[in-house]
């Protein structure tokens, strides 16, 4: 199995704010910030490898145009990724802690007044 790093050229902090800002406005700061919590659980580095793993298949699966309903489709679109989330929150929950929301909301912040 490849190392995760190989997937590195499909993931920058651009292509993420270009799909955390194309969120639909409704729910979307709630989302953002759970979206936020996953990127910076795949940046910590004590972050195991198979914890790392899951987490690029989850944001790959957000970020690339292969979706299985695609965005531009009203509601549904953006169900399938809102069910991705929740369900990587819910695997990953255990490495989740105060000090890793905290900093993903200061990214999220930072992401924010780059857009601006």
């Amino acid at each position: 199995m490849k190392s995760y790093s190989s997937y590195r050229k499909y993931y920058s902090e651009g292509k993420l704010r270009r799909k955390l800002f194309a969120l639909p406005r409704q729910g979307r700061d709630e989302l953002l910030e759970q979206l936020m919590i996953l990127w910076t659980l795949l940046s910590a580095p004590e972050t195991p490898r198979a914890i790392r793993l899951v987490l690029v298949g989850v944001l790959g699966y957000l970020i690339l145009t292969v979706d299985l309903c695609p965005d531009f489709i009203p509601i549904a679109g953006w169900a399938d990724d809102v069910a991705v989330i929740a369900s990587a929150l819910s695997y990953v929950h255990s490495f989740v802690t105060d000090s890793l929301k905290e900093q993903a909301k200061t990214k999220l912040i930072t992401l924010k007044r780059k857009k601006a």
